[in-house]
């Protein structure tokens, strides 16, 4: 159905048509005529009547409604359980270290503040541990969580070195040992709009695409991916420590689900988030694994050809930044966990948009490095790494 809203000056024609068509003697549109005055002030009503009708229509449709109406649609069908996440926290973990223990046992408080350098802005990112911890020796592990939430909070391993709360050994150093994972900042409507497509597909329950589903629907994953993986067995006497007599070998399935956030990163936190959530889908007596996946990153380069009459020709001659953009997008977003990088179909993805079917901006698009396929790895999770055209 279009929503299309008639302009006050097409209103007026119809007016002025129907007016003429029924009594062509008694049809003065002349500027200022009665027939003028009656024409402009309800072609004006109807418009702006129009427009209301079809803004308060849109509102009833998730794909169209947008903001707090699009909140209010979800909650409306769905329930609380359908609200707009709020952004989430990233979290992590590091090593708190020291080279002797000449003083002692050293208590390090719950909500401890470690944080990262100050960059070139003046900005910093903080953390506060998850739990006591106490120092026994030259080292301990703990579970950090950003001070505010939101992407800002996903840093690199070893970038988190500043302990800002004052311990009784000054000597203590701080290092995350990984990459902090799972901060998201508030929902924009796109994604929300996806966040409740999953939500509603999870309805299913117990399928492989509803524990997908689930998961894709916690705060800060970005991946998820569900393998049905095969143990082969034996019945066994293990009183006996022994194979039972006439024993057969037979497999047992079972399902791994891979998760990450959007920089193919995953935290013991955002693993328990997704357990938590799809033990409520999950058939009754299933155990399923659920695992971080590994990212690897992948140097990407290509060659190509400009087309001199392409319509961003002037552009692209000097700066080719909005092609490398897709060349990382196709890495980080489509290629899934698992799978591998394929020369021919990474170049007829970027043929595709600015090839002669897109943009037409190039003419050829060929892939160099890596020199041949890259194999996918379960678990896995390709990244862009080095991204250069030629």
């Amino acid at each position: 159905m279009s929503t299309e809203v008639l302009t006050q000056s097409q209103f007026y024609d119809i007016y002025k048509a129907e007016v003429q068509s029924q009594a062509g003697e008694f049809s003065d549109f002349n500027e200022g005529s009665m027939h003028d005055i009656l024409a402009g002030a309800i072609s004006t009503c109807m418009n702006e009547l129009s427009e209301l009708i079809v803004e308060e229509f849109m509102k009833t449709y998730f794909d169209l409604a947008e903001g707090d109406d699009l909140d209010k649609l979800a909650v409306d069908h769905f329930g609380e359980t359908f609200s707009r996440p709020e952004a989430s926290f990233a979290t992590g973990s590091g090593i708190f270290s020291r080279l002797t223990t000449e003083k002692g046992n050293v208590t390090i408080p719950s909500g401890t503040i470690v944080k990262t350098k100050k960059n070139s802005s003046g900005i910093e990112i903080r953390y506060k541990t998850d739990a006591e911890v106490i120092m026994t020796g030259l080292s301990i592990s703990a579970n950090i969580t950003a001070v505010e939430a939101g992407k800002s909070g996903v840093v690199n391993a070893g970038t988190i070195t500043v302990i800002e709360s004052s311990l009784t050994d000054s000597s203590i150093s701080f290092s995350n040992s990984a990459n902090t994972a799972g901060g998201e900042d508030k929902m924009e409507d796109a994604d929300y709009r996806e966040f409740l497509k999953q939500k509603i597909l999870s309805l299913v329950g117990a399928t492989l695409a509803s524990i997908q589903s689930t998961a894709l629907a916690v705060a800060g994953v970005f991946y998820a991916v569900p393998i049905i993986e095969k143990k082969i067995v034996i019945e066994y006497d293990i009183a006996n420590s022994q194979i039972l007599a006439g024993a057969k070998y037979f497999t047992i399935p079972y399902p791994v689900l891979y998760v990450a956030d959007e920089d193919g990163n995953s935290s013991t936190q955002l693993i328990n988030a997704v357990k938590e959530a799809i033990a409520l889908v999950k058939a009754c007596g299933v155990e399923i694994i659920v695992k971080g996946a590994i990212s690897a990153p992948i140097d990407w380069t290509a060659s190509l050809t400009l087309n001199p009459s392409g319509p961003n020709y002037s552009v692209l001659q000097s700066d080719l930044s909005m092609i490398k953009e897709q060349m990382a997008i196709y890495i980080n977003d489509k290629i899934a966990i698992g799978s591998g990088f394929n020369k021919p179909t990474a170049n007829a993805y970027i043929l595709s948009i600015f090839g002669p079917s897109g943009t037409d901006d190039i003419t050829t698009f060929s892939t160099s490095v890596p020199s041949g396929n890259v194999a996918g790895a379960i678990g896995t999770k390709l990244i862009a790494g080095t991204v250069s055209l030629q």
